[in-house]
């Protein structure tokens, strides 16, 4: 869990200075990694288990073939769906993916889109066991704050992701 009053400073929330955006040279030449706290990956199924899932906060989903062995990073080439949620805890905002990505009902567009990409658009009783979760709770301090910096965290999540890969994650749109 991060504590939103901890990490004012941006260097504190990304681990250095934001990169300046002037010139293509830049955008082409900046894929340094930033510390972003995510927790371990786990199995989609055990979602529930971490720690901070009862936070808003951003997840992060991947599929891998393997068990994945490296921390939990916003530029894993697997990761297929990025997101946050600021009204709502983590475990419910992933309830509301697996319910629409594996049952078909909607109430998820990144869900949706999982489904469409990997499922065929079938219902499954259960997640794939290739599919993993990493999240970073963050405890509010004053709704307004916290909602604008977690909206900030998924949109830098994403960026990081687009400057590695030249692409969004597959389950993501703008």
């Amino acid at each position: 869990m991060v504590k939103f009053t901890e990490i004012v400073p941006v260097q504190k929330i990304i681990g250095r200075s934001l990169p300046p955006l002037c010139s293509d040279a830049n955008l082409r030449n900046n894929h340094m990694q930033y510390d972003f706290k995510l927790s371990p990956w786990v199995k989609f199924k055990d979602y529930k288990s971490l720690d901070d899932c009862r936070l808003p906060g951003i997840y992060v989903l991947a599929r891998f073939d393997s068990p994945p062995s490296s921390p939990a990073s916003v530029t894993a080439k697997e990761i297929v769906y990025i997101g946050e949620t600021t009204g709502q805890d983590i475990a419910k905002r992933l309830y509301q993916f697996g319910r629409t990505a594996f049952g078909r009902f909607p109430a998820h567009s990144g869900g949706s889109k999982f489904s469409d990409e990997f499922l065929d658009k079938r219902v499954c009783e259960q997640p794939p066991d290739d599919l993993y979760v990493a999240i970073m709770g963050v405890s509010p301090a004053g709704a307004e704050k916290a909602s604008v910096y977690i909206k900030f965290l998924e949109r830098a999540a994403i960026w990081l992701f687009f400057q590695k890969y030249n692409a969004l994650p597959r389950c993501n749109s703008i």
